[in-house]
């Protein structure tokens, strides 16, 4: 299966997983907003509400609570900053409460309340148009239901809530769900296929984040943060997975004229965009016995060449006289750039023997390919470096200002 196949299916997968859980996981969502999560959820509305909020939850008085978060939504109906498509999803989590909940008196002080906004939405005539035909039709049942002068003893989660917290829910969760599949591939894949998978991912979590938060604050620090986490954890995957250690490769010498020894080999298993210049990856390799002819390397890729560790150019070559006591080492640099933004995915290291004066290559079984980390991963990689060091600096700014400001 091509590598686009296999991440394109994945991306596919991720957001199927999304859907089926944001179908069938309301009914839980809606139990736990119910039981334990109900005064979480309450504190998370409480900086969105101004009507006596704070008390009435302090006082465990969770259906003054859910009341006042409706008056809220008609208070932000009548300012003038408030988007049309705000003030309609308002109304319709008004209308949502009203059905789940009868009680005349509260019905009808949301109606005055109503009639107040009313003239405020003179911008579009539509709107206004549904908002007095609500009005009416919730002082119609406010007067064939003011016979009874009861309220229910009913605490209701308006089904707009849910759905909102289920999305989310489920977008965090097929999220999370694509990052730990993705490990296995991610490096592997080319950077267009990266950065639209990272960007889908990217989208799958911010958007149903916007059914909640109605702030333009809010919803910037919350792009912000998600996207800052991502960079995070991409830079650090590429930081661990790109500099790793390959498996030493054994290569019995018996068959290259080189009887009774053995070398040990540890490559680098990726060559990355910041070893250029003098700042190469080292391969170690260890003997086991007594070489006969002389062991030299070379690259199969002339973008790619070896330094000592005075970032001096070598060719790297085991001389006779190399001591089973002391590892001989040397560095692979990039000449450039040029490779990480080409489609050649590896190059590989080649031992050869001398016989005589002649290299001869050996068998291919003995060499392992290095993998060649592509720009999208640098890229990833130095900004998520910036972002953590800006992170820190917010911290330690924001520690020596409480520390200060308790200080006598």
């Amino acid at each position: 299966m091509g590598i686009y196949i296999q991440g394109i299916l994945l991306i596919f997968a991720s957001v199927g997983l999304y859907l089926i859980l944001d179908r069938f996981g309301r009914p839980a969502v809606r139990i736990l907003l119910s039981g334990p999560l109900n005064r979480f959820y309450l504190q998370y509305l409480q900086s969105s509400t101004k009507f006596e909020f704070d008390a009435a939850s302090a006082a465990d008085n969770y259906d003054r609570a859910w009341d006042g978060i409706v008056f809220q939504k008609v208070y932000e109906m009548g300012v003038s900053g408030v988007s049309y498509s705000k003030r309609k999803q308002h109304l319709e989590y008004i209308t949502e409460y009203i059905k789940a909940v009868s009680k005349p008196k509260l019905n009808r002080k949301i109606a005055d309340e109503l009639i107040k906004v009313l003239p405020k939405q003179y911008r579009n005539v539509d709107f206004q148009k549904k908002l007095a035909c609500f009005i009416c039709e919730l002082l119609s049942n406010v007067e064939h239901n003011n016979h009874d002068g009861k309220s229910l003893p009913i605490r209701p989660i308006p089904s707009i809530a849910i759905d909102a917290l289920t999305s989310i829910i489920s977008a965090w969760i097929a999220g999370i769900v694509y990052l730990l599949l993705s490990l296995y591939v991610l490096d592997k894949y080319p950077p267009v296929l990266a950065a639209l998978s990272n960007l889908a991912l990217f989208i799958l979590m911010v958007l149903p984040l916007f059914k909640l938060i109605g702030s333009r604050l809010a919803k910037f620090t919350t792009v912000s943060t998600i996207a800052s986490i991502m960079v995070l954890f991409l830079g650090s995957f590429a930081t661990i997975a790109h500099g790793r250690t390959q498996l030493p490769l054994i290569i019995n010498l018996t068959q290259y004229e080189n009887p009774n020894s053995k070398l040990l080999i540890q490559y680098p298993e990726w060559l990355t965009m910041n070893n250029t210049g003098c700042n190469g990856k080292k391969v170690s390799i260890f003997l086991q016995g007594q070489l006969t002819t002389p062991i030299e390397f070379r690259s199969d890729n002339d973008y790619f060449y070896f330094t000592s560790k005075d970032c001096l150019g070598i060719i790297p070559r085991l001389e006779i006289t190399q001591s089973e006591s002391q590892a001989y080492e040397f560095y692979v640099i990039a000449r450039d750039n040029t490779p990480f933004f080409s489609d050649k995915k590896n190059f590989t290291i080649i031992p050869q023997y001398i016989l005589g004066t002649i290299p001869i290559d050996m068998d291919p079984a003995n060499v392992i390919p290095i993998q060649i980390e592509n720009w999208f991963w640098n890229f990833v990689n130095n900004l998520s470096l910036k972002i953590g060091s800006l992170g820190l600096l917010i911290v330690l700014y924001a520690t020596n200002f409480f520390i200060n400001k308790r200080m006598p």
